[in-house]
């Protein structure tokens, strides 16, 4: 798991101090261009967003309901905890064979038990236009489990390698402003339900 605090300077105001994002890359695959999108966003965000990413959901077994129960697997334990902590997720991934990678199903199935994953906020962040399944798929996953998808803030681009870097990504510029203006409408998400006060 590793955490970091946007630096950019903030555009919009917060009506809270921060915002706890968790992000989930579908992907295992080192240098994976999902990874490094979510890299972009997290760079190229206001500050007052702390981001988190969950990256042991290949230490997770394969769901078995047989041991959908106390005592919980520890890796379980520690994946539903993170999860419920975030204030918001933010989802990545690759198609596989027309769908979800199985590293990233078998979290989500993880999570469905979880009652406090209902009314989660979640957005996801997609690396090719081309790849409609696993997109579809994760929408429907999400909608299933009573997740709330920002759908103005999710982003669909073409980065079309891999060997893109994570420079490459926020030198496009077109790229950085539909990132710039997801985290916008995010923030301005969170703001709504205060903005009577």
């Amino acid at each position: 798991m590793r955490r970091e605090t946007s630096g950019k300077p903030q555009s919009l105001t917060l009506n809270k101090m921060t915002i706890e994002i968790l992000t989930i890359c579908g992907s295992l695959r080192s240098g994976s261009s999902n990874a490094k999108l979510i890299e972009a966003y997290s760079r190229c965000a206001p500050s007052g967003l702390t981001f988190t990413r969950l990256d042991t959901i290949g230490d997770l077994p394969i769901y078995n309901p047989d041991i959908d129960e106390d005592p919980l697997p520890s890796a379980v334990i520690e994946a539903r905890s993170i999860v419920r902590s975030a204030e918001l997720l933010i989802f990545s991934t690759p198609e596989y064979i027309h769908s979800l990678p199985a590293a990233l199903k078998n979290l989500l199935e993880w999570l469905v038990g979880d009652p406090d994953f209902y009314g989660k906020k979640a957005l996801i962040l997609h690396a090719n236009s081309s790849s409609q399944f696993a997109l579809s798929e994760l929408r429907e996953v999400l909608s299933t489990m009573s997740a709330q998808i920002l759908d103005q803030a999710c982003v669909v681009v073409d980065l079309g390698s891999n060997k893109t870097t994570v420079d490459e990504i926020l030198q496009n510029e077109d790229i950085k402003s539909s990132l710039v203006r997801s985290s916008e409408v995010m923030i301005q998400t969170f703001n709504k339900p205060n903005q009577s006060e």
